[in-house]
């Protein structure tokens, strides 16, 4: 039986409360500061338009590749943002495939026939709820936004501008209201807090399109009804996951195998995809997805 959606706010960094919030073409402004924020001050964003969420091409499983949002401003440049809520390995991988797939896509031929190399830069702006697996965490530590890009080892020197990807570590943003003084600041502590608030603090009044745009009950009929299906669908997959967690603590191996076929289904694998990347059984996966 459906429930609604609790809370005054949409917790904007569940998959159902960003794309409520960020994904609607009437919070185009709200987008807009938040790129802002979080993109160098050299690509700051004065007008753009959402783009379609499939990638061109398709996977080597052959489904659809679909991001959370696409943005591309008036000079070309494509800005990519996805919500990363789930573990998942080789994330970093992942992204250098998305920018490199959009970044190829975007390259012209001229009317010779040769390529064009005057491409429009390539961004992802990957919103990181869960810790970002990195080989050094000293190197930065208390640092939550990120940027990698390809840089002369020893200068840094950056020939050109191309592909960049930029991480806001949540997970890693332990600030009180009190210890926010940049907007970034203000921006991170309203995308952890902002679905468990009862009302905009003063600190944050300069999000105000924000919390206005996440308030459920500024939603029509349609989007909310649209909002309290997808808050239930990640409802049922927390359960799912406990009870994979629970299960693996008796069987060990499996532990890790159910864990992998719900997130695998959880990205639109087919069940013979994922039946043959676990080695499960039919009647043992149709049991921990069901």
């Amino acid at each position: 039986m459906r429930t609604r959606a609790s809370g005054r706010y949409a917790d904007v960094v569940s998959d159902a409360g960003f794309k409520a919030v960020f994904c609607d073409k009437a919070n185009k402004e709200v987008i807009r500061e938040f790129l802002n924020v979080f993109m160098p001050p050299v690509r700051k964003v004065e007008s753009f338009k959402l783009m379609r969420t499939e990638l061109p091409g398709k996977a080597d499983y052959g489904k659809t590749i679909r991001i959370d949002l696409r943005c591309r401003t008036t000079d070309g440049t494509d800005i990519i943002v996805e919500m990363q809520n789930y573990p998942q390995c080789y994330f970093f991988r992942r992204c250098v495939g998305y920018a490199s797939r959009l970044y190829e896509s975007k390259m012209e031929r001229g009317k010779n026939g040769v390529e064009d190399y005057r491409i429009p830069p390539v961004y992802i702006i990957a919103v990181m709820n869960v810790p970002l697996a990195r080989s050094k965490e000293d190197l930065v530590e208390g640092k939550y936004v990120s940027e990698y890009t390809f840089r002369e080892k020893e200068t840094s020197e950056v020939l050109d501008e191309t592909i960049s990807i930029i991480f806001v570590e949540l997970s890693s943003f332990d600030k009180s209201i009190d210890e926010c003084e940049s907007l970034a600041d203000k921006w991170c502590y309203a995308l952890k807090h902002i679905g468990t608030l009862a009302e905009q603090p003063e600190e944050l009044v300069e999000l105000q399109g924000l919390f206005d745009a996440a308030e459920v009950a500024h939603f029509d009929e349609k989007k909310l009804a649209e909002y309290e299906e997808e808050i239930m669908r990640e409802y049922d997959y927390h359960s799912r996951m406990a009870y994979a967690d629970h299960k693996g603590e008796e069987r060990g191996l499996a532990k890790g195998l159910a864990k992998t076929a719900i997130n695998l289904k959880a990205m639109g694998m087919s069940f013979e995809f994922i039946l043959q990347a676990t080695g499960l059984t039919e009647e043992e996966l149709k049991k921990i997805l069901s």
